[in-house]
């Protein structure tokens, strides 16, 4: 049964009378071009009935809509409360004639500043994002060529209508989906759509394809015709069509972030605990004012100090500097991640990555260099590694993960060698791009060199190319006749006049390449001089003026910063990501006709010389099986021998051999002969040249392969608990190859398993296998039970699938508890981008839709950059985690002097405008010098968090923040707030029975002395010990800060490399001292200087925090051994 959302048609299975009944239109099959088509009324009908060929935009959110929607993020919500009780507060205070307490006003005015600035900042970022379908409507063409009534004319494609028939040329995009009912040599360009990297042929025959995808007779909306034309019925339009499909899954919106949910969890219990902490001692307040005595004025008075406390309490629970940590911290991990070549959309995607649990990863360009390129070779019945352009110490990747095809590399030296590449070189349509002049002394790498050629014949180019001078070489041998491949023939043939002085086919000495544009990694390495980059480029103009600005800039720089790196790192991505566009024109240019005109015209130019050399040679390659069909001899050791049975065994293993690893084959042949004939008179239809009685040569097996990075973060994503899916649209085989070459694939599929014991996959345990390889048919037959059984394996291939099947493969993934990430280039890709916890577009291949869908992109198309960035993600987690445990562990010491105020009339510790400066003043620079802080050593050895049980804020962490830190600094404080009275002459017990009166301000008789209503000196003292209470909070978080730098490690061994860290404390310490012992300061803050011995109070409670937290990581690290032990010990 298939999916709901998967593409279906039937209509590339229809003749042409079943297609002409279902839309209303006569098709002349003996000649589709005089076909009526559509009259000009009934398509007008039908336009009207349908409406218009254009994807359905989705509804638009008012931008004021979207601005206000960010109040009422729920830390918002908490914090416009906070605001709005403290305005409250304010007020009930003003009723009182005497007050002179401005503080609660200020603390409402900061946050409502706060949540103002948080909440355009968060517009400012979203608003950034939202032009997906924009990039799909750049994907259509504005205009097509169609019949109606007999004419062709040119319509406006959103005015086509189902039944249309439409023209074809070289150069058009598709305007809708279409069953092409005529075809030319047609061939399109499918990689926007289905990323199929190369040009696929087209036919009108009736397909009996199950996957329409996979049929030859269908053009898709949005593609390119890049050679040929056609005529085609319109069968889908708009939404309808496999683009509009995709479009349309792309507009389900997401779910939220992982750090969205724990931040809102978060501010769910802060508030819980703020209110209920409110409510209960507002009751134990009411229910104190009203059991005393006194007037009703006094009643009333009491009732409205009780909830001035309250909301004091409200607001002390409140980490009113949170917001802007958060916000801050995610920037920072941003900057961090666009250093490594990672650019992240989205703030709070960050974590999102951290927690990946399964990356699901696109092949193409992401686990390999999207380059094809020769890998191996045999002749002379041995198989030898190819020099790789690559890299000029790379060697060939092995065989089946078998290890290396041969222990040397292969010998031009030998004959049966140069033959081969001799054939390889001349029967080849890839030529480079043109020429330009040399920037300073220094060369482009072969690799970096645009080709115009497919990418079989640009990946031989380039092997020949990095052993001799291939262009030079090949011109030596004029060619004369050709016969294109195609996919009838499966071969390609050229036939070259023999010079009678035959150039040998020798291996230069040392690599060097030809004059060309200077090499963009190369010089991003290096420092340009104005000068050097002052040179001509002939072609490529504009890219190469961008390169030379780049250059030029770097050149001129004369210091590095932050910002910089970043704009430096999108020119970087901009510049790769246009030379990859001309790399895929040039691949595409061989198709034009220009190309075609280009070729035979040089053939007609190589008749005269070509005349006066009867010497002739015949150079044959293609599908293996084919040319050896052809062959009746086979070199060895420079000598045609009889092409025997034992021969064809030899080259069916080594065809098998190269095939399991899934590597794409070509067979070489040739025949040299001797011929008088005009080589103006060959002929196709002819045939009046050798197809029979070759010489086979021997074959060249060529690959896509992996990026060297990759085995290693494949590791890496192994050890820190992240399955890797590969989610491709290749052959399976091509794909296991290369999973298994990568390190993806390391235990055997239930296929493997029944192979090795000579069974059926039916007789093997499905819980026997670990990793499983499953194609686009399979899974459009699968049913929930089939997903069931393989959703816990470890190892994923999926291979030939379609984009609706990697939006299934995401969900059945999510459902089972994955945090996914997608990667991907393609349009096909979005669907899953959008739907993934995570989506990764790529900066360099990808297109438009694929970066609008995504929520970060890697900017070198590198998938090692993943890893990198899974370990940032946890490190802003833990970062967080530290942050917010630094910040809550202030709260119980800010709230305990109003609880003791409110219920026991104990004069009031801190004040609330104190309370505000450590918020937003001194704790804000250290909360926030923790998102510096470096990753802990085992962090990409640990399993990912369970989303679902690791809170971001643990009860463990809470009973850490809270009772233990926040009680050692609680007492730590009302100690420096007993030493100031005991330096006045009130011993604790004296303060104890004088509370009210201290608290009141009334008048009372202590030792003798008599302290007036109007008394000076209680004011004073009391603003004293307020001020040692604020001195001892922060130097106790100055220590907290030290032990919160790390989780599980020791903070000695992990060291103070972080400088912010380093930094905060001085700037917290000098804030702190700025606001006490600065006298203008005093009256604002409503502060006094302390005694001095103040001051050291606080130092034995600062060891103390500091040997507790590594008693405790002590004993984690204890636990987490003992674990480790045990699950060695289990496995053995």
């Amino acid at each position: 049964m298939s999916d709901p959302k998967e593409y279906q048609a039937e209509e590339h299975s229809w003749d042409f009378e079943s297609l002409g009944t279902k839309y209303g239109i006569q098709i002349d099959e003996s000649a589709p071009k005089k076909s009526r088509g559509l009259s000009v009324e009934e398509a007008a009908r039908r336009l009207f009935m349908d409406g218009k060929n254009r994807l359905t935009p989705p509804k638009k959110t008012p931008e004021i809509i979207k601005f206000l929607l960010q109040f009422i993020n729920p830390f918002m919500i908490l914090l416009e409360i906070a605001g709005l009780l403290c305005i409250l507060a304010f007020v009930l205070q003003m009723n009182n004639p005497n007050n002179e307490d401005w503080s609660n006003l200020y603390l409402a005015i900061s946050l409502i500043a706060i949540v103002i600035g948080t909440c355009l900042m968060s517009y400012i970022q979203e608003r950034k994002s939202g032009a997906l379908m924009a990039s799909f409507t750049n994907l259509l063409p504005p205009k097509c060529m169609v019949i109606r009534d007999s004419i062709q004319q040119k319509i406006f494609s959103e005015d086509l209508v189902l039944g249309d028939i439409v023209v074809i040329t070289s150069g058009d995009k598709i305007p809708a989906d279409i069953r092409i009912i005529h075809c030319q040599d047609l061939k399109v360009d499918n990689s926007s759509l289905t990323g199929e990297s190369e040009p696929q042929s087209r036919n009108a025959e009736i397909s009996t394809e199950k996957n329409p995808l996979e049929s030859s007779n269908l053009a898709f909306y949005g593609t390119l015709a890049v050679d040929g034309s056609a005529l085609g019925l319109v069968m889908r339009r708009g939404d309808d069509t496999l683009l509009g499909q995709i479009a349309g899954l792309t507009k389900e919106k997401g779910g939220k972030t992982t750090l969205e949910l724990e931040v809102k969890r978060f501010v769910i219990f802060i508030s819980v605990l703020a209110i209920a902490s409110g409510f209960i001692f507002f009751g134990i307040g009411l229910w104190l004012a009203l059991r005393q005595g006194g007037t009703a004025r006094e009643k009333q008075e009491r009732i409205i100090d009780t909830l001035v406390n309250t909301i004091g309490i409200i607001v002390a629970n409140v980490p009113e500097g949170l917001p802007a940590t958060v916000t801050i911290c995610l920037t920072i991990a941003a900057r961090r991640l666009a250093k490594n070549q990672v650019w992240v959309k989205e703030l709070e995607s960050v974590e999102t990555l951290g927690s990946t649990t399964m990356i699901c990863s696109d092949k193409t360009g992401t686990l390999t260099q999207n380059r094809m390129t020769a890998v191996h070779c045999w002749y002379d019945d041995e198989i030898h590694d190819v020099k790789s352009p690559l890299s000029p110490s790379s060697s060939s990747p092995s065989i089946n993960g078998e290890g290396p095809a041969s222990s040397s590399f292969l010998h031009l030296e030998d004959q049966s060698c140069a033959r081969l590449f001799r054939v390889a070189a001349v029967c080849s349509r890839a030529q480079f791009e043109q020429i330009a002049v040399e920037v300073g002394n220094r060369s482009t790498p072969l690799i970096e060199r645009d080709i115009i050629g497919d990418a079989s014949e640009t990946a031989l180019l380039r092997m020949c190319e990095s052993y001799f001078d291939t262009i030079p070489f090949r011109d030596h041998f004029s060619k004369v006749f050709e016969i294109p491949f195609n996919s009838t023939n499966k071969f390609q043939l050229s036939i070259h006049a023999l010079p009678s002085d035959l150039p040998p086919v020798t291996e230069r000495k040392g690599l060097r390449h030809s004059v060309m544009v200077h090499s963009f990694k190369e010089g991003m390495n290096r420092s340009e001089s104005s000068q050097e980059l002052a040179d001509v480029v002939e072609e490529n103009e504009e890219d190469d003026d961008e390169l030379t600005q780049l250059l030029t800039r770097r050149s001129s720089k004369s210091s590095q910063n932050e910002e910089f790196d970043i704009q430096d790192s999108f020119d970087k991505m901009n510049v790769e990501a246009k030379r990859m566009k001309s790399r895929r024109e040039s691949r595409i240019k061989q198709f034009s006709n220009k190309n075609m005109r280009k070729e035979h015209e040089k053939m007609q130019q190589n008749y005269s010389a070509a005349r006066t050399a009867p010497q002739r040679l015949v150079a044959l390659k293609g599908a293996p099986e084919i040319i050896i069909g052809r062959c009746d001899k086979i070199m060895y050791r420079g000598k045609a021998v009889p092409l025997d049975d034992e021969w064809r065994e030899k080259f069916q293993a080594t065809i098998i051999k190269l095939a399991s690893g899934g590597e794409r084959i070509l067979g070489f042949a040739q025949i040299e002969f001797e011929d008088n004939k005009d080589p103006s008179e060959y002929n196709i239809d002819a045939k009046n040249y050798p197809l029979e009685g070759f010489t086979f040569l021997g074959l060249f097996s060529l690959m896509d392969p992996p990026r060297p990075s990759v085995p290693q973060s494949i590791a890496t994503c192994r050890s820190a608990g992240v399955k890797v899916a590969m989610v491709t649209g290749d052959h399976p085989l091509t794909a296991k190859a290369i999973a298994k070459q990568i390190g993806l694939l390391t235990y055997p599929t239930k296929e493997e398993i029944a192979k090795q014991r000579g069974v059926s996959e039916d007789e093997v345990d499905e819980s026997e296998s670990k990793s499983v390889v499953i194609t686009g048919m399979q899974l459009r037959e699968w049913t929930e039970e089939d997903w069931e059984k393989i959703l816990n394996k470890r190892e994923f291939v999926f291979a030939r699938t379609s984009p609706q099947q990697k939006l299934t493969i995401v969900e059945h993934f999510q459902s089972n508890g994955e945090v996914v990430a997608v990667t991907g280039d393609g349009v096909n890709d979005s669907p899953a981008l959008k739907q993934a916890n995570i989506g990764v577009a790529m900066g360099i291949a990808g297109s438009d839709v694929a970066k609008e869908a995504a929520n970060i992109i890697l900017m070198d198309d590198n998938f090692s950059s993943i890893t990198k960035g899974v370990e940032q993600g946890r490190v802003i987690f833990d970062n967080l985690s530290k942050s917010i445990m630094y910040t809550l562990s202030h709260l119980l010491p800010e709230v305990v002097p109003f609880i003791l105020n409110m219920s026991v009339n104990f004069p009031l510790a801190l004040t609330t405008i104190l309370i505000l400066f450590i918020d937003l003043g001194t704790e804000l620079a250290p909360a926030i010098s923790l998102a510096y802080e470096l990753p802990e050593s085992n962090i990409m050895k640990r399993r990912p968090r369970n989303v679902k049980k690791d809170r971001l804020v643990s009860f463990g962490n809470l009973f850490y923040a809270y009772i233990q830190l926040g009680l050692i600094e609680t007492i730590a404080g009302f100690c420096c707030f007993f030493y100031v009275f005991y330096s006045h002459g009130f011993t604790p017990d004296s303060l104890w029975r004088h509370r009210n009166e201290i608290s009141d301000l009334t008048p009372f008789i202590h030792n003798g002395v008599h302290y007036g209503e109007k008394d000076k000196s209680i004011r004073r003292m009391l603003r004293q010990g307020q001020s040692a209470y604020f001195i001892s909070m922060v130097l106790c978080q100055a220590a907290n800060l030290i032990a919160c730098k790390t989780k599980v490690l020791s903070v000695f061994r992990h060291g103070f490399r972080n400088h912010y860290v380093n930094l905060a404390i001085p700037i917290s310490i000098g804030l702190m001292s700025f606001l006490i012992l600065v006298p203008f300061m005093n009256k604002f803050t409503s502060s006094l200087a302390p005694p001095s011995f103040t001051w050291v109070i606080p130092l034995p409670f600062m060891a103390f925090i500091i040997i507790h937290t590594e008693i405790i990581k002590l004993i984690k690290r204890m636990a987490i051994s003992s674990k480790r032990k045990k699950n060695e010990y289990s496995s053995v």
